[in-house]
């Protein structure tokens, strides 16, 4: 199988990003909800449609890093059955993030 690469974002895709995360939880900051997305498993459910994209076009892993102090993070991807495979550091930041590896069911 063939390698899939998330690469990073360019300016004009932040902006969009920004956009729709703007518009889409604005009434749930004016109604003092700001930890909407732990509620509704927002991150997870991501993720499994991230999993199952990667799978529909024959990929047999997914890989990602997370920073090593979000905790929430951390537990999401364990409870989603991703492994730590190693960490990286990058200049900018003063602690490691961890990489985290899933093999994909056929």
């Amino acid at each position: 199988m063939g390698i899939a690469e998330i690469t990073a974002l360019q300016v004009e895709d932040l902006k969009a990003v920004k956009s729709l995360y703007t518009s889409v939880t604005r009434n749930l900051r004016k109604s003092g909800n700001y930890q909407w997305d732990w509620i509704y498993g927002l991150g997870s459910k991501l993720l499994r449609f991230a999993e199952v994209y990667i799978a529909s076009y024959g990929y047999t892993s997914i890989r990602l890093d997370v920073y090593a102090e979000n905790a929430a993070a951390l537990g999401m991807y364990q409870r989603g059955g991703y492994s730590e495979r190693g960490n990286v550091r990058y200049p900018f930041r003063k602690v490691p993030y961890f990489c985290f590896e899933k093999v994909l069911n056929k």
